[in-house]
């Protein structure tokens, strides 16, 4: 009977329902720092199984204690901390800030970030790791040539390549390029030691507005996406700032020219991020001042995705269900076979934190079809939570990791960084494959 039960399940309910996520343990917090302000996380998971997290502090465990300084703590797929934080950044002059990561299948991890000075001026540094945290050396700049450093309000952002190069992009205030109208996007590649293998180039090739907010995804083949704010488009949205894309060969020669990612073109469209398979398919966020769909109240999240030949596979599609005030700051993730889940901040919630911004997911699967509605992530609810990164494991394993003004644990002097891992719910599988009901709440003969 158990056996039939299963089936008629399975045949009402989609696929969906047989991979239900649930919370991995409560909220936690990640850093053990607790003085000031702990502020813009980013998440990997490495190749050798663990999650990575790195945030910047204003302060240090280790010897930067001055101003801001790059930090790391690793976890097991279980939610168990492997050591504890460290200090990623050698330089201690200057604040350094919004860092970024990307891993390579041959074992390296690739760190970038913004360093700012008293004088106004700026610089992009970063360090190699190999294996489980081991540093291959010390920060070294990244952007070398004259003319290239980096805008301090924009974090940079870094994709692995097969081979273990790397591809970093930032905004900058010049360009070694055509562009000196304001803000550019530029680019670099780096091999598995940080060495530079090509020169500074400049992403973008339309010249208008300024450029911002970058991000990358590359793919199996090596070729790459880097996507941002840009306002001015040359494509057919002239309302605002809109989000823009262009397509890289392995060695950093463009496919082709930019393209407006966005279809929808009232308002600003801002913050994208992008997430990609190794067969070359692509998924763009972003925050957008409008909406095709339900939401017409303040800023909603949208999503678009991208064939492996960059071909639109949708229009523009609305991705939160909640529709009061602001949605905001995207983030996303996508596992080998094209499933995502997308996180972001809400101003309000359709859970239980209604106190300020709450940290909201939604799971897709590879065609675009939702998963389930979207849900709550953080389950302390006091003040705000924002600026939300995932970093999947499976569609039914990840982590999500977020900045949060207050803790459940011991850090109340600022904000924080907390983390919530969520797995696979036995809901309906337990019992069904072993034939232990003990979890059930009764059987029927």
């Amino acid at each position: 009977m158990r056996l039939f039960i299963g089936l008629v399940l399975a045949a009402l309910c989609p696929s969906v329902c047989l991979a239900q996520v649930t919370p991995l343990g409560p909220q936690f917090q990640v850093n053990t720092y607790t003085n000031n302000d702990q502020s813009s996380p980013d998440v990997i998971l490495n190749p050798s199984g663990a999650f990575w997290v790195a945030w910047y502090s204003y302060g240090s465990l280790g010897n930067d204690g001055a101003e801001h300084s790059i930090q790391l703590r690793l976890f097991s797929q279980l939610g168990v901390p492997v050591g504890p934080e460290a200090q990623v950044n050698t330089s201690i002059e200057g604040s350094q800030r919004l860092p970024a990561m990307a891993t390579a299948t041959l074992g390296t991890t690739f760190f970038a970030w913004i360093e700012a000075f008293s004088n106004g001026s700026t610089g992009a540094r970063g360090r190699v790791y190999q294996g489980q945290a081991q540093p291959n050396n010390n920060d070294f700049p990244l952007d070398i040539a004259a003319g290239t450093a980096p805008f301090s309000g924009s974090a940079p952002a870094v994709a692995s390549q097969p081979e273990g190069q790397y591809v970093v992009t930032w905004s900058s205030l010049s360009s070694p390029g055509t562009d000196n109208d304001g803000l550019s996007i530029l680019g670099r590649r780096f091999d598995s030691a940080g060495v530079p293998l090509t020169p500074v180039f400049q992403v973008n090739d339309f010249i208008g507005g300024d450029q911002i907010n970058p991000d990358i995804v590359s793919f199996g083949s090596g070729n790459f996406l880097i996507v941002w704010d840009s306002g001015a488009s040359p494509g057919d949205d002239s309302s605002g700032y809109s989000i823009q894309g262009r397509y890289f060969l392995p060695d950093g020669t463009p496919v082709a020219g930019q393209f407006q990612v966005n279809s929808t073109t009232s308002g600003n469209q801002t913050s994208p991020q992008v997430a990609g398979t190794p067969s070359g398919q692509a998924v763009v966020v972003w925050q957008s001042g409008t909406s095709a769909g339900t939401d017409h109240d303040l800023t909603s999240i949208q999503v678009r995705r991208f064939s492996s030949a960059g071909l639109p596979q949708s229009a523009d599609t609305q991705v939160n269900t909640y529709t009061s005030l602001q949605q905001y700051f995207p983030g996303v993730s996508a596992d080998q076979a094209g499933n995502f889940i997308i996180t972001w901040s809400s101003d309000g919630s359709p859970g239980s934190d209604n106190s300020n911004s709450s940290i909201q997911a939604r799971r897709f699967t590879s065609n675009g079809s939702p998963l389930e509605d979207q849900f709550q992530v953080n389950s302390f609810i006091e003040s705000r939570q924002i600026l939300s990164r995932i970093a999947l494991a499976s569609i039914n394993h990840f982590l999500i990791v977020w900045s949060s003004l207050g803790s459940p644990g011991s850090d109340n002097s600022g904000d924080s960084i907390q983390g919530q891992f969520f797995v696979h719910s036995p809901i309906f599988s337990n019992g069904f494959e072993t034939g232990d009901t003990s979890e059930w709440s009764a059987t029927v003969p």
